[in-house]
């Protein structure tokens, strides 16, 4: 969980460029379990983002975790997390120009990733 969060929170930084400010884990899937001295591979994208409030645009990133065994050539998906960060009241404070740039599903199948259907 504390890899997951620290991808997300990286992505949410690279994403905005701005130090972001964590409000709230939506939702975690656990799907698979994941043993000692199983090899875990993590991405994370942003979802989309929300525009509505301006003082408090919303950054929500998806992070998916896979157990991989190279040995076997194979990956499945273990869990998957959702985060929702805004941009630290601080940094924006620091940049008066500062704008999240719009992140919205092209397709069904995009609009999908938020309800956890599909991955990163």
């Amino acid at each position: 969980m504390n890899r997951a969060f620290e991808l997300a929170f990286s992505t949410a930084y690279a994403f905005a460029g701005l130090m972001p400010s964590f409000l709230e884990v939506d939702h975690v899937n656990f799907l698979r379990p994941v043993d000692v001295g199983d090899f875990l591979r993590v991405k994370s994208c942003v979802l989309y983002t929300e525009h509505e409030n301006t003082d408090q645009p919303l950054i929500n990133v998806e992070v998916v975790a896979h157990v991989t065994r190279p040995e076997q050539r194979s990956k499945i998906v273990s869990n998957r997390f959702y985060f929702t960060f805004t941009v630290h009241p601080d940094a924006k404070a620091t940049n008066a120009q500062f704008r999240i740039r719009k992140v919205v599903p092209a397709t069904e199948e995009e609009a999908g990733k938020g309800s956890g259907t599909h991955g990163c």
